[in-house]
């Protein structure tokens, strides 16, 4: 068979037991991987050609989470034909972890101007979804497939149904949160779509490159720009709503953690008054002082 027919057979079959948002990344990295081996034949596909493509994804500027992505799509493509007798090794489990070492990227908290800045420079929804993942602590992928059935005013919150850790939850919008929601087109399924009507599958790129054109503007204006990611503007919204007199268990419950271990890592950007404010296990409630990040909120 050839790498078409393998992944076009696979991707068919995987269809009916992923999610959509996760059939969505699939596709995505079957389409990265078709830039190798496309028009190959699936013998093509040995571990060598693994690690080659691996190094060219890495030399490209693509991250080990997104190369990690890519080779889950291929391994499992590979244990598809193997079952089907059209291979007989799945070449990404000879693959070593030196070749996918992870180092977990440290946060520095960026100033509010860098913040600012990189939002003001973002295209199309990219600059509303950034500003709504500050305004609620949200996943990037969370709020990326949001939809409008899943937003209620009265209650002032979003019912998210689909998460990280498969558990339903209700996510507190604050007012600023409100705002952002306030400014979108509610004639759409997805509150941030793009121009095609889809979520977003990468919005990470779209916000790369308005870091670059901040980053840019700093330099020739002369201020200092701190750099940053999408996903730290979830980390922005936990700090901010534990100085301003948040609870831990209540953040907890916001950011949806499995464990209040995860968010007590927060504890660490806080000055020792405000960590101990934080722990006290009578706390401020979700939607009590959460302005976040210079931007006002609800006092």
């Amino acid at each position: 068979m050839s790498f078409d027919d393998v992944i076009d057979g696979f991707l068919v079959e995987a269809k009916s037991r992923l999610k959509p948002k996760t059939y969505k990344r699939y596709e995505v990295s079957a389409l990265q991987l078709a830039l190798k081996w496309e028009g190959q034949w699936w013998d093509s596909v040995t571990k060598k050609a693994v690690v080659e493509y691996i190094d060219e994804r890495k030399a490209a500027g693509a991250k080990i989470p997104t190369i990690q992505r890519d080779l889950t799509v291929l391994s499992q493509a590979a244990e598809w034909a193997i079952e089907r007798e059209h291979g007989q090794v799945n070449p990404v489990r000879l693959i070593g972890k030196r070749q996918l070492r992870y180092k977990k990227p440290v946060f520095v908290r960026p100033n509010q101007r860098s913040v600012e800045a990189v939002l003001s420079a973002c295209y199309g929804n990219v600059g509303p979804l950034a500003r709504f993942l500050l305004a609620t602590g949200m996943r990037m992928e969370e709020a990326t497939t949001l939809e409008w059935g899943e937003i209620s005013f009265e209650r002032r919150a979003a019912q998210l149904s689909e998460t990280k850790n498969s558990t339903a939850r209700a996510v507190w919008l604050s007012d600023d949160a409100l705002a952002v929601l306030h400014g979108q087109d509610r004639k759409t399924r997805y509150v941030f779509q793009t121009r095609n009507g889809e979520p977003y599958v990468q919005a990470s790129t779209g916000f790369g490159e308005a870091k670059r054109r901040a980053q840019k503007s700093a330099q020739l204006e002369g201020w200092r720009f701190t750099s940053f990611r999408l996903h730290d503007l979830r980390h922005l919204y936990a700090i901010e709503f534990l100085a301003k007199g948040g609870n831990l268990y209540a953040l907890q419950r916001q950011l949806g953690h499995s464990t209040i271990r995860q968010t007590e890592e927060y504890l660490q950007f806080l000055t020792p008054e405000e960590a101990e404010r934080a722990k006290r296990d009578a706390g401020t409630n979700v939607g009590t002082h959460t302005a976040v990040f210079g931007i006002e909120g609800d006092g």
